[in-house]
C-alpha cells in the first residue's frame, strides 16, 4: 500500500524511488526525494546503479483513473511508460523493482506531500582541480559505490564517506553540510554518482555545495590521485 512505501521511508529503508516522467512532467510535481529518469534516458541515468537497489517507480500515468488502487505499492504492470521502465530496470538486471500504483497524483491525493520544481542541473569537477583541492578541510568525498568495492580502492583524502547510493537518500544526516561534497563512482560510464547527487539536491542542499568527479574512481587513478586500500 501507500502506507508501505511510507513505513519503508520512515524506518530510513533504502529505497531509490524513480519517477519516469519528462523533466517538465517533474518540474510540475513530484514525491520530494525522488530521482528524475525519464524513460528515453533509462539506460543512461540507471547504469551505474547498483543492481541490488530496491527501486521504487512512479509515474504520470495514472491521471483520473487512481480509483481505489491509489494505495498500492504493487509488482504488477499498468500499460504505460511505468510498465516500460519496470520491464527497462529488469531487463538490465534490477530485480526488486515495484511500481507505485496511483503515481505521483496517487500519493498526492493519499496526502502525501508533493515538490515542484525542475531538477537542477548537476556539475561536474575536474579530476586536476579535485586534486589540487582534496586536502581542503571543506571538502568531503563520497563515494557511493559498493562496500566491497570502497574497502578495496578509494580516494586517499582527509575526509570520505562511502554511502552506497540506495542508501544516500536515507543517510542524509551523515552528509555534512556547508562546504563542498564532492561525488564520485566508478568511472565515466557510471552515473551513480550523477544520481546521488540529484538526490542532494532534491532534498534541498545547494547546488554550490554539490560536484560530481567527472571520471569518478578510475578518472582519478588515471589523473595520478592517490588512492588508499
Amino acid at each position: 500500500t501507500m502506507r508501505v512505501l511510507r513505513g519503508w521511508m520512515a524506518r530510513r529503508d533504502p529505497v531509490l524511488l524513480v519517477d519516469v516522467g519528462e523533466p517538465e512532467e517533474y518540474a510540475a510535481e513530484h514525491i520530494p526525494g525522488s530521482v528524475n529518469w525519464p524513460l528515453g534516458r533509462l539506460a543512461e541515468r540507471s547504469g551505474g546503479t547498483p543492481r541490488s537497489s530496491a527501486i521504487v517507480v512512479s509515474g504520470h500515468e495514472f491521471r483520473g483513473r487512481a480509483g481505489g488502487g491509489v494505495d498500492a505499492v504493487t509488482e504488477a504492470t499498468p500499460k504505460d511508460r511505468v510498465s516500460q521502465a519496470v520491464a527497462g530496470l529488469r531487463g538490465r538486471g534490477f530485480r526488486r523493482v515495484a511500481y507505485l500504483a496511483g503515481g505521483v497524483e496517487g500519493w498526492g491525493v493519499s496526502g502525501g506531500a508533493l515538490a515542484r520544481g525542475a531538477a537542477v542541473p548537476v556539475v561536474e569537477i575536474g579530476e586536476t582541480e579535485a586534486l589540487a583541492r582534496r586536502t581542503d578541510p571543506d571538502i568531503v568525498f563520497l563515494d557511493v559505490r559498493h562496500p566491497d568495492d570502497f574497502r578495496e580502492r578509494r580516494v586517499a583524502a582527509p575526509r570520505v564517506l562511502n554511502i552506497p547510493l540506495a542508501e544516500v537518500r536515507d543517510r542524509l544526516p551523515e552528509i555534512p553540510r556547508g562546504g563542498l561534497v564532492i561525488v564520485y563512482c566508478a568511472g565515466r560510464g557510471c552515473d551513480a554518482g550523477h544520481v546521488a547527487a540529484r538526490i542532494l539536491l532534491g532534498a534541498g542542499r545547494p547546488a554550490a555545495g554539490i560536484r560530481v568527479l567527472t571520471g569518478g574512481m578510475d578518472g582519478w587513478r588515471s589523473a595520478g590521485g592517490p588512492v588508499a586500500p
